[in-house]
């Protein structure tokens, strides 16, 4: 079993998935908040992973983005894996502790 060392972490109270409508098999506007304790570098990825979710593969909208650093994303749906990566943007930083 391979190990690595910690690289940072994310704020557990301030984590929060939020579905408009939150209805099962409907078309829906996610809002996804994180708060991170160590600063995330132009080309670092978080990956949401939605089990069940569905949609085409490619380049997620971002029609509201919200907080002081959710503009410095990419966000992209990985359709096989259910999977949401939200990439920091090249030449943008996030700072540790900010939304």
């Amino acid at each position: 079993v391979a190990t690595t060392q910690n690289v940072g972490a994310f704020a557990p109270s301030a984590g929060r998935l939020e579905l408009n409508p939150p209805k099962a098999a409907t078309p829906a506007d996610v809002t996804i908040t994180f708060l991170p304790e160590m600063a995330l570098l132009a080309g670092d990825s978080v990956l949401v992973r939605l089990s069940n979710f569905t949609g085409p593969p490619g380049p997620v909208v971002q029609r509201f983005v919200q907080g002081a650093s959710g503009g410095n994303f990419t966000c992209t749906w990985d359709a096989p894996n259910a999977s949401l990566i939200l990439a920091v943007k090249a030449n943008q930083r996030v700072p540790a502790g900010v939304p």
